[in-house]
């Protein structure tokens, strides 16, 4: 990583992360759209309806989260290696993705939760 040029990082940091901030801004905007709120139906629910959908968003956001990079992942030893493969289905969907469903996850729950 020291060898790489810092012109190729931050080229490789936007494309990873410049999707997860358009996600982002499309949720505020979502939001803040006086008319009609598309997420206040998640909103007025029911506590009973409220606590197993924000656990899961982040239950989702715990797991997707964690998963570390691949080329990273491999130095480990292979016991160690379980949680990622898991979660990932054998790096299926990649860590990219995972980051992006952890944060989707994490936005939707700021969103709908008081608490959050």
């Amino acid at each position: 990583m020291y060898t790489v040029p810092k012109t190729r990082l931050f080229d490789t940091a936007i494309r990873q992360h410049m999707p997860t901030f358009f996600w982002g801004v499309m949720f505020c905007q979502m939001e803040h759209d006086k008319v009609n709120r598309r997420l206040d139906s998640l909103r007025n629910l029911d506590w009973w309806f409220k606590v197993p959908i924000n656990l899961s968003l982040f239950l989702i956001f715990i797991f997707f989260g964690s998963v570390d990079i691949e080329p990273l992942s491999a130095k480990r030893p292979e016991d160690i290696r379980t949680f990622d493969r898991s979660v990932t289905g054998d790096y299926t969907i990649g860590m990219p993705l995972c980051m992006l469903i952890a944060a989707l996850a994490v936005f939707v729950l700021a969103l709908i939760s008081q608490w959050f």
